[in-house]
């Protein structure tokens, strides 16, 4: 009777670890909606939709980073975030615009946003014919972990 109880104490003690471990919280499902063309100097107008339904409040924020295509260099510098002021969303608060974007979403919610991403022109070679290209590739992160669904989060600029 004592190794039977001193079996299921530690069967409840590995199952309570389990399940309060980050790798099994609920990630916050985003469908990202990327522009027809990326680029510099341009618009580049994401639509986001943020889903909580049945999922705690989340704290999500959007980066980005620019590299040329081959390399292992990238630079988070010439990137602005903005929430576009046409389209604001119905729940969801901004934190922070600027180098990232930072939104909270409040729980049981599915709210779209769309924002902008500005990629300052000095990024753009001076020859633009050498075929070198740059990715602009963006990071979600949140309290939870984010599953991103859509086409992706990196995407070559068109100059």
């Amino acid at each position: 009777m004592k190794e039977q109880l001193q079996t299921g104490f530690i069967a409840v003690i590995v199952f309570a670890a389990l399940f309060s471990s980050e790798e099994l919280k609920a990630q916050t499902p985003i469908g990202l909606t990327p522009p027809d063309t990326v680029g510099a100097c341009m618009d580049n107008l994401y639509r986001i939709i943020v889903n909580t339904m049945g999922l705690s409040a989340d704290t999500i924020r959007i980066s980005g980073s620019l590299s040329a295509v081959g390399t292992s260099s990238y630079s988070t510098e010439g990137i602005d975030f903005r929430i576009d002021l046409n389209n604001p969303p119905s729940f969801a608060t901004t934190l922070m615009e600027g180098d990232s974007l930072v939104f909270l979403i409040p729980s049981n919610k599915l709210d779209t946003l769309f924002y902008h991403a500005y990629i300052d022109c000095h990024i753009l070679p001076n020859d633009t014919t050498s075929g070198s290209n740059i990715d602009f590739d963006q990071t979600f992160l949140s309290n939870s972990g984010v599953n991103i669904n859509g086409t992706g989060n990196t995407h070559f600029l068109q100059y």
